[in-house]
């Protein structure tokens, strides 16, 4: 029918969807092609359908509307129908009341496609819903009329403006703020773009941080409105600020720290950076401060230290806390050592040569301070490089010295950090190896013990003495490497040697840092079942200094290896401020008379020797086993035998050996039994080779004038 009807005919060629109606049944009577097209329905089919088969819900409102005007054009937006295929569709219908050829009601509808219309309204409305309730600062101003257009929320709370206010909505920012914006944002918002950044504002809440963007539209040429969006990032900022200090302050005293002090150095203009002078100090023994009065008290220490820097220094100067007990003061305007010198002089009498008083408690500190000037070509580290190398030099020298940095120093800490290297190396390719000496019953003269001893010996043949070695591998972490490799090796090498028969004891030294080690007790249970060897016949020496480094983690550790069933060591005794307290707290079994105190004997003065006699009494009524240190002469030998000490090592028994010669020593029937004139099997090398000592024959003969003493002395470390 559609096609019968010249004015349907039209009405299609300009695609307008038209279709001709009966009132009461709804029954389509004409449609055009696009309107069969909108429904979804195949060329001359509509007319086998009704209205309501495509809005299934009651029509009789849209009559009443209909004719309540009197069957004028009546107008119905976004009604939701449903095409053929079964897919929603939102259309905008007009309807005009009419009449078919042989007189019947029917009613003409125009129909048109509104969905996309609808969909994008529903999502602007979506977006002012999820608008109105974000936490972010969205709003549209007027920027001819100087008025707020539109608000959310937030907005709305943060400011206090009112939507349609006559006051300029962005009148909450600061007056620099204001300025930015005229100078960045205003001519990219005159071309419709858009600014991002940062701005300060004064909100009900007080000062504000926000970051966000402002969007500008244009009209006929001008800017017409501006939209932002800000976040206010007020806490973040803070948080980020609060990082940033962390990051180059030390928090307990609130000076800067070693980042710190880099950038403040860096930033002095380049005439000031020419002449300074980089103090770094080091507190003489604090950490007998935290051992003995706590932790606590060492941190109110350390804050009245950087309080009496802070006076003792000029206005000009930089006070940096660069570790737990390290300073660094830079002086400014100095151009000389002798006035370096002088001053850190100065500074340091200045602060330390008065006590701190805290709780009660008279606590006097020294220090050691390193100094190092600048010149127009040391960088900053290489500064604070040097002073560290002049500090390290202050602290051989003992307490409270001052050092200035030189060219000498500068060679001594390359071929310092060319011997770590070293040491590095041949840890890594096994330079190092393990010799032992024996430990002797002094009645029997019978070899009861070794000690395991650490040795390297270098391409060329010369050994490095382990005091020299020891400090740096310690001062660099290499220590525990070495301490491992000792106790394995020599659990290893000596399991061979003992029997239930013939029992061999073997003594290892701890460092501080592995006693520190929860894992240790671990590692030494594994290292007795990998060479089976048997756990009564291990000692491991301790120092007093290590117990006191931690002394809880110490006792933990030191229980858990007693729990193993070896044996526990106190080394050096006597030599540190805590010995009796290590006796009472510790599970020990052996206490190892320091060679400072066999040497005493040496020395007419009675009590000298009555220190000795404590010791041992005290060991004796404590049920520890003794072992003296060091003895060197047959006098020293002759007052422990009758003092009734049972354990000696020393170099009148025997020296520290390669386990090739200890295994020679032990199958000599005779060598067990007597005191011990070991034929070397190779010359004694010290140093850098210039000395060379063939020790053979006359062994007895240098041990007796003092001379295999001395030599004795330069390759032997005390500690594995």
């Amino acid at each position: 029918m559609a096609a019968a009807n010249p004015l349907f005919t039209a009405i299609d060629a300009a695609g307008i969807a038209v279709a001709m109606y009966d009132w009461e049944t709804t029954q389509i009577l004409q449609a055009n092609r696009s309107m069969e097209e909108l429904l979804g329905l195949a060329p001359g089919t509509a007319i086998a359908h009704r209205t309501s088969d495509f809005k299934p819900q009651d029509q009789g409102q849209m009559r009443r509307e209909l004719r309540a005007n009197d069957g004028a054009p009546t107008r119905f937006e976004s009604m939701p129908i449903r095409r053929r295929d079964g897919e929603p569709l939102f259309v905008d219908i007009t309807l005009v009341a009419g009449s078919t050829d042989d007189g019947h009601d029917a009613i003409l509808m125009i129909m048109s496609d509104a969905s996309q219309r609808v969909s994008a309204q529903h999502q602007a409305h979506q977006l002012v819903r999820a608008v109105e309730h974000v936490a972010d600062l969205v709003a549209v101003h007027d920027a001819v009329g100087r008025r707020l257009v539109y608000a959310n929320r937030s907005f709305l709370e943060a400011t206090g403006n009112v939507i349609g206010g006559t006051s300029h909505a962005l009148a909450v920012l600061r007056p620099a703020s204001v300025e930015r914006l005229a100078v960045e944002a205003e001519p990219l918002l005159s071309q419709g773009l858009a600014w991002s950044g940062l701005l300060e504002a004064d909100m009900r809440n007080g000062h504000r941080h926000l970051s966000g963007t402002l969007v500008g539209e244009v009209a006929d040429g001008h800017l017409r409105y501006v939209t932002s969006v800000l976040t206010d990032v007020t806490e973040d900022r803070l948080q980020a600020e609060k990082m940033a200090w962390r990051a180059s302050h030390d928090e307990l005293t609130g000076h800067v720290n070693r980042a710190g002090l880099i950038e403040r150095i860096e930033t002095l203009d380049p005439a000031s950076r020419e002449h300074i002078a980089v103090c770094h100090l080091d507190l003489d023994r604090f950490q007998e401060i935290n051992d003995v009065l706590g932790h606590e008290i060492g941190d109110r220490v350390i804050v009245e230290i950087a309080r009496r820097l802070d006076e003792a220094s000029r206005p000009d100067d930089i006070v940096a806390r660069i570790n737990g007990d390290e300073f660094v003061v830079v002086l400014i305007g100095v151009g000389n050592p002798d006035d370096a010198a002088a001053l850190a002089g100065q500074l340091n009498r200045r602060v330390f040569d008065s006590p701190i008083e805290i709780d009660s408690n008279q606590i006097t500190l020294s220090a050691s301070i390193g100094v190092a000037l600048s010149g127009s070509t040391r960088s900053t580290e290489t500064l604070l490089r040097s002073a560290d190398v002049a500090l390290y030099r202050a602290k051989s020298l003992g307490r409270s010295h001052v050092e200035v940095s030189s060219a000498e120093l500068q060679q001594e800490s390359a071929r310092r950090t060319a011997m770590i290297e070293e040491l590095r190396a041949a840890l890594d390719a096994g330079g190092l190896t393990v010799h032992y000496q024996p430990i002797v019953e002094l009645v029997s003269r019978r070899i009861v013990g070794v000690e395991a001893l650490v040795r390297w010996q270098r391409a060329d043949g010369t050994y490095v003495p382990p005091d020299v070695f020891i400090p740096l591998a310690e001062s660099v972490g290499l220590v525990r490497r070495i301490d491992r490799f000792v106790l394995d090796t020599a659990i290893a090498a000596v399991g061979d040697l003992t029997s239930d028969s013939a029992p061999l004891e073997l003594h290892v030294n701890l460092s501080a840092t592995l006693l520190g080690d929860p894992v240790l007790p671990a590692e030494v249970a594994m290292a007795l079942v990998r060479h089976r060897y048997p756990a009564e016949r291990l000692c491991l020496e301790i120092t007093e200094t290590a117990l006191a480094r931690d002394p809880d983690a110490a006792q933990e550790t030191v229980a858990a290896l007693a729990d193993l069933g070896i044996h526990l060591a106190l080394d050096d005794f006597g030599t540190g401020y805590s010995s009796l307290a290590s006796l009472h707290r510790f599970r020990l079994d052996v206490i190892k008379i320091d060679r400072s105190f066999v040497h005493l004997l040496d020395d007419p003065v009675a009590r000298h020797r009555r220190i000795v006699t404590t010791i041992l009494r005290l060991a004796d009524a404590l049920d520890l086993r003794v072992v003296a240190e060091g003895i060197e002469n047959e006098a020293q030998r002759r007052f422990f035998e009758k003092q009734g000490c049972r354990l000696a090592q020393g170099f009148l028994f025997h020296r520290p050996m390669p386990i090739e010669q200890l295994v020679r020593l032990l199958r000599d029937p005779r060598g067990g039994a007597r005191l011990s004139s070991v034929q070397a099997t190779q010359p004694l090398r010290v140093g850098a080779g210039s000395l060379q000592v063939g020790l053979g024959a006359h062994r007895d003969l240098l041990t007796s004038n003092g001379v295999e003493a001395e030599l004795g002395r330069d390759s032997e470390g005390h500690r594995a």
